[in-house]
């Protein structure tokens, strides 16, 4: 309820917004992925694209790979992608790794994760999470480092008739 101004009190639903402890409260997410294949130089990181934006609240995508917050406070960050093997051989031995970056320049400490490539030809889902304590104006992005250039995010549509981006991040506010 709201204040009318008229003595009275007026119910209305707020985007994104909820009650707490009697004060409102943004809630701030996000939902952006790619929706096609990206490529990377071998051992190279590389910030991943993030260039359609399915829902957004006070988290801004300014540029494809930046994820910018309003609001201070602790943010979980999940992460989705799809690792193809083009043709590289045996992914025995070889990785693929990711980890955040904040503000352009600063690896987040224990970001880093890394699996084992997908064997030749196949391709393999990845999924992880991050808790990251960021200010408003703050941004993070996901890093990709591949062992080998065949190795490339793909979107992927065989198994279910529905395309599957090649990488996407939903990320909300908990904190």
């Amino acid at each position: 309820s709201r204040d009318d101004g008229a003595g009275g009190f007026t119910s209305e639903a707020i985007s994104g917004d909820y009650i707490y402890e009697g004060m409102m409260v943004a809630m701030p997410y996000l939902f952006a992925c790619r929706k096609v294949n990206q490529t990377f130089l071998a051992a190279t990181a590389t910030a991943i694209d993030f260039r359609s934006i399915d829902l957004q609240n006070y988290i801004d995508v300014p540029a494809p790979t930046q994820l910018t917050v309003d609001k201070y406070g602790v943010y979980k960050v999940d992460f989705t992608a799809t690792i193809w093997n083009d043709n590289a051989g045996s992914g025995t031995g070889y990785y693929v790794g990711f980890f955040l970056k904040k503000n352009g320049t600063t690896n987040i400490l224990n970001t880093s994760r890394f699996m084992t490539a997908p064997d030749n030809n196949h391709v393999e889902s990845y999924s992880t999470s991050w808790l990251v304590d960021l200010k408003g104006g703050d941004y993070i992005e996901v890093f990709c480092v591949m062992d080998k250039a065949d190795y490339k995010l793909k979107t992927e549509s065989a198994h279910t008739g529905v395309l599957t981006p090649s990488s996407q991040v939903i990320m909300s506010r908990i904190g």
